[in-house]
C-alpha cells in the first residue's frame, strides 16, 4: 500500500461495512459514499482517488449503479 493511501485504509478495514462505490456517468472512476452517514468522500488528488478505488475493489467494497436504499 502506497503512503498515499494509507491514511484511506479505514475505508476497506476498520469502516469497511459504511463504504461503497458507486459508479455515475459524470466520473470516470465510481465515488466512495458513506452509506451510514450518506455523504461522499472527496479525494482531491485524482490519481490518489484512483488508488483508493482500485484498492476497494480489490477488497471486494461494492460497487452500485445508484445510491443503494
Amino acid at each position: 500500500m502506497s503512503a498515499d493511501t494509507k491514511s484511506y485504509d479505514y475505508l476497506w478495514t476498520t469502516e469497511r461495512t459504511d463504504w461503497v462505490l458507486i459508479k455515475t456517468s459524470r466520473t470516470v472512476v465510481p465515488v466512495i459514499y458513506n452509506r451510514s452517514s450518506r455523504r461522499v468522500l472527496l479525494i482531491e488528488d485524482n490519481d490518489v482517488h484512483a488508488a483508493v478505488v482500485a484498492k476497494m475493489k480489490g477488497v471486494g467494497i461494492e460497487v452500485f449503479d445508484s445510491i443503494p436504499q
